[in-house]
């Protein structure tokens, strides 16, 4: 096992409102240990989707996601969820 988060054939998709809407479609991707990877993209295109996907907060999906065994996964939400405001 590598150092690097690689991802294989990824797909994932929502049901809204009866209509399926395929966010990811068979992205490849590696991002190599040690490196800055940004995500760009507009509003909806699936970053976050991405990050949770990575981070094991959504299982509900097909391909692969291998990440190094000794990873530590820090995730930073986008709503303030857990503060009062």
């Amino acid at each position: 096992m590598t150092d690097t988060i690689e991802i294989r054939s990824l797909c994932k998709s929502f049901t809204v409102e009866g209509r399926e809407h395929l966010v990811l479609h068979n992205l490849n991707l590696s991002v190599p240990a040690n490196e800055i990877t940004v995500l760009l993209g507009k509003s909806g295109c699936g970053k976050t989707t991405l990050l949770r996907l990575i981070g094991g907060l959504d299982k509900a999906y097909s391909g692969t996601i291998s990440t190094p065994q000794k990873a530590k996964t820090a995730f930073v939400f986008q709503e303030a969820r857990l503060m009062p405001w």
